[in-house]
């Protein structure tokens, strides 16, 4: 057996430990016609019109180089926080002098564009091929993947069937991991009491997960959904799409502004964040397996930051991730986790499974023939939970 088999084989017992925490990002619904930051953020501007376009415009040109649509939001809001505290009642963007009532309607057309876009799906065309674009009535959005993922996770292992503490961390805005989970015949807890429409209780974390079925399954989504409304008469509500008697697309409550971090001390963010700090302070071996996530959300990094270089952590982390192109043209692992693996505080309860190699703390293991490893997509690692191939 190769060092490579061998470690391998270690990161499937870490895979089967009994209490386990899966934190899901954009990169997971990919494959579903969901698309990732740069396709989003080329998305919105196309669907934005008059005002709306010009501002987006205006502050994608002030904007650093590889900046999107989540970060237009921030500056947005924070353009707006600007104009509430000045005597004018205006913010300065670029040349132009902004009203209060103009930076708010941009704000809320792009969350609108967004909830449209990733509720119908969108995929832009490759190689002079036309975009795919989804629309009510004509949705492109697939589930087979996450529900594949589900079994793999649960089905073809039996050990897993008696766990009754497993979570899901995700940022995504999208529903599919709810609804797979309930087309699994499991019940997804995400904070809400209700049925198709339900008011925010976080109470329903603490009361349901507490009870003996095997069967429930914490999700918290940590940036909020596209079927969360901020209704001025019922206040925080999940809710079927395209209803006529709750607030428009534009009162959607999605959380793009992650480097912001006192947009997390008030609920229901402060609260889904605090079930995750809690969670991975747990005093039990736990597993935190990441997939689909381009650490890229200074906030979520600090949180699992603080786990694992806490005195006696029991954190153990598992990045499923593809490289990227470092500043000498060499692939490596994103600069969190190239930190993360080599801190000897740490860096012995850390692995990654990357395109390229497996890697262990500071040491890395490819495997003997050399070839490019499928695990770190979402399908791919669907692949690795259900047969144990990494290739």
């Amino acid at each position: 057996m190769t060092e490579f088999e061998r470690n391998q084989e270690e990161l499937r017992k870490l895979l089967d430990l009994n209490q386990q925490y899966w934190l899901l990002g954009a990169g997971v619904s990919y494959e579903s016609n969901i698309p990732l930051m740069y396709q989003l953020t080329y998305r919105v501007d196309q669907l934005l019109e008059g005002r709306d376009s010009e501002l987006f415009s205006l502050v994608v040109e002030q904007l650093p180089e590889g900046s999107h649509v989540e970060h237009v939001l921030t500056h947005l809001g924070d353009l707006v926080a600007i104009s509430r505290r000045v005597r004018t009642g205006t913010a300065r963007l670029g040349n132009e002098e902004c009203t209060e009532a103009d930076l708010i309607n941009a704000y809320q057309a792009i969350i609108e564009a967004i909830g449209v876009t990733v509720r119908y799906g969108y995929r832009r065309g490759q190689n002079g091929e036309a975009d795919l674009v989804g629309q009510s009535g004509s949705s492109i959005v697939k589930i087979e993947h996450h529900v594949a993922f589900l079994s793999a996770l649960f089905d073809n292992r039996s050990n897993l069937e008696t766990r009754s503490n497993i979570s899901f961390f995700t940022t995504n805005y999208d529903t599919l991991l709810e609804d797979a989970l309930a087309l699994k015949r499991r019940v997804p807890i995400d904070g809400f009491n209700g049925s198709a429409i339900g008011f925010w209780d976080p109470s329903e974390f603490d009361e349901r997960i507490g009870r003996s079925q095997t069967n429930l399954c914490p999700v918290y989504k940590l940036h909020g959904s596209v079927d969360w409304v901020n209704d001025a008469t019922y206040g925080l509500v999940r809710c079927r799409y395209d209803v006529d008697y709750l607030s428009s697309k534009k009162n959607l409550l999605i959380y793009p502004q992650a480097t912001k971090y006192i947009e997390t001390q008030k609920d229901p963010f402060a609260y889904l964040f605090s079930q995750f700090r809690a969670s991975l302070a747990s005093p039990s071996a736990h597993l935190l397996a990441v997939a689909g996530y381009s650490f890229g959300d200074d906030h979520i990094n600090n949180e699992i930051d603080l786990a694992l270089q806490s005195y006696g952590s029991k954190t153990n982390l598992v990045a499923f991730s593809k490289e990227v192109n470092g500043a000498d043209g060499v692939t490596c692992l994103p600069p969190t986790l190239e930190r993360w693996r080599n801190d000897p505080r740490m860096n012995t309860r850390v692995y990654v499974a990357s395109d390229k190699a497996l890697y262990w703390g500071s040491k890395r293991f490819q495997p003997s023939d050399g070839g490019q490893l499928g695990w770190w997509s979402f399908s791919g690692l669907t692949k690795f939970l259900d047969s144990g191939e990494a290739q």
